[in-house]
């Protein structure tokens, strides 16, 4: 939290509390579709988080210029929904993990660290392009009030060693991916109402019935950022990064679903049921435990790690790590 004029600011979307969030979530949702003018969406994250209201007496010009001059230095501050992406990648790449982090939400021109703002300095020019951040590390919207009732979300967290923290079932997980990946291919709101369905439910266990566009846009980006941390950022990438053999599809790349359940299944850790009852976390140890095996199979008939590699495609880290 960043405190400007005795105003408190967010530095992280963890730091919003419910209301916050929704106001600043409706605020995006604006922007999504277009071109993002960063200082209007700043400013009205400030009126959102803040509750400020620009004031009906007529000023002089003068006092509206300092108010106005006030405003963008407090608005300017917000930074959480927003990173900085660069055209040149391989300068950016380049730099110190402390350089990239920085360069991540502020601008070279801001750097007022001398050694690193020579770090920066060395590696320009970095053409900057604005973009939203939208990784979060908690369910952002634990519950929420619509139509009269109470809904409450799944427990989503990430802690800062990266470790996952889910009340999510592997029923919910993969009947969520079929709806998420059924949105990408279509976008068809439909499958969002369904995840929202599939997320949210009042104190008697009814899911959340024609969600609103916040609700359908949450559970959008949860799935996103879910996928984003297993895929990229967390132990089980391995089973994510495996690429299909079979269907031909060389590019796509395997992200579980129902015939992971089968495979399990076939393999005994369960019944349909059982593993679809089973945790989130718990889904996708089995799947470690199960490759685990696997490459200790091979490894008992003698097969090499290129071996290995060639016929299961396991990438050679992986094989050397599990």
């Amino acid at each position: 939290m960043i405190t400007v004029n005795n105003i408190n600011i967010p530095s992280e979307w963890d730091e919003l509390n419910t209301t916050q969030y929704i106001a600043v979530i409706k605020v995006l949702q604006e922007s999504f579709s277009g071109e993002i003018d960063i200082e209007s969406v700043r400013y009205k994250i400030l009126k959102a988080i803040t509750g400020y209201v620009p004031s009906k007496k007529k000023l002089k010009l003068e006092i509206i210029e300092e108010i106005n001059s006030n405003l963008k230095i407090i608005y300017d501050k917000i930074r959480f929904p927003f990173c900085y992406e660069y055209a040149e990648v391989e300068n950016y790449i380049a730099l110190g993990m402390e350089a990239r982090l920085f360069l991540h939400k502020y601008l070279p021109t801001e750097c007022y660290c001398p050694k690193l703002s020579r770090e920066i300095q060395s590696a320009l020019p970095l053409t900057p392009s604005i973009k939203f951040d939208i990784r979060w590390r908690k369910n952002p919207l634990p519950e929420f009030v619509w139509c009269g009732k109470k809904y409450y979300g799944p427990k989503i967290n990430i802690d800062t060693f990266g470790i996952l923290d889910t009340d999510i079932t592997a029923g919910t997980w993969v009947d969520a991916q079929s709806y998420y990946n059924l949105f990408l291919e279509t976008k068809d709101e439909n499958f969002l109402l369904n995840l929202a369905a599939l997320f949210y439910f009042d104190k008697n266990k009814q899911p959340v019935q024609s969600a609103p566009k916040w609700v359908i846009l949450t559970c959008y980006l949860l799935m996103y950022n879910l996928l984003d941390y297993l895929v990229k950022r967390s132990a089980y990438s391995v089973l994510f990064n495996r690429r299909h053999t079979s269907d031909g599809d060389k590019d796509k790349i395997s992200l579980g679903a129902q015939a992971t359940i089968y495979d399990l299944v076939k393999a005994g850790y369960g019944t349909n049921e059982e593993i679809r009852s089973e945790s989130l976390v718990e889904f996708l140890n089995m799947q470690i435990d199960k490759l685990k095996t696997l490459i200790a199979e091979c490894r008992g008939l003698k097969m090499k790690d290129s071996d290995i590699h060639l016929k299961f495609n396991i990438p050679y880290e992986a094989i050397k790590n599990l």
